[in-house]
């Protein structure tokens, strides 16, 4: 099964366009894991765009109906200057949303049956792209930080190769899942270059 905001499977995934670019999947290799981060990303911006004007003009209705014995004129420019206030809000808000949207639909944490891979695209000439074999790894830990993290549902998935140097999925939901797939795939990755040792032998 493949779901945008987290695609948790262990049978083969149809890659994207950003994945099959970047990743450079081998002929026998397949994706068989494809997530983004956590919803939770696009919180502070839909609160700056949403929350804070409802506040702001909260207010104006306010102090428009309840006056709290202010004179006209500071009432007038008040009401302005809220108003003004909760435009800024919104247009911020929501520009840091539709900034926060492209980097989150452009972020993916990849696992195939060799590797797992991290691509970031903050910019459409700019990315950055992370990969560790599958074999150079010896741990996949999880870690959940904060009542935040425990009430959304988030966390980082970290492998721990034999030299002890971490690659990290950040932020990602479903972690449990996540760390349990990693597992599996290194479990089967072993069982199958154990077995092509026997039969060299």
């Amino acid at each position: 099964m493949h779901n945008s905001t987290n695609s948790l499977s262990s049978e083969r995934i149809k890659p994207s366009r950003l994945v099959e670019k970047h990743v450079g999947l081998e002929d026998d290799e397949v994706v068989l894991l494809l997530a983004h981060k956590h919803w939770m990303v696009f919180r502070n911006s839909t609160l700056l765009a949403l929350f804070c004007p409802f506040v702001l003009l909260f207010f104006v209705f306010f102090i428009n109906t309840y006056p709290l014995y202010w004179s006209t004129e500071i009432i007038h420019w008040s009401t302005i200057g809220l108003f003004i206030a909760s435009a800024a809000a919104f247009i911020a808000g929501s520009i840091g949303f539709l900034w926060r949207l492209y980097i989150w639909r452009n972020t993916f944490y990849v696992m195939t049956n060799k590797k797992l891979a991290i691509i970031n695209q903050r910019l459409p000439w700019e990315y950055e792209v992370q990969q560790i074999s599958l074999n150079k790894i010896n741990d996949v830990t999880l870690k959940q930080e904060g009542f935040q993290s425990l009430l959304y549902g988030y966390s980082d998935v970290t492998a721990v190769t034999f030299s002890g140097s971490k690659f990290t999925f950040k932020d990602v939901g479903k972690a449990s899942e996540v760390q349990k797939n990693i597992m599996q795939q290194l479990a089967a990755q072993k069982r199958s270059d154990t077995l092509s040792q026997v039969d060299s032998v």
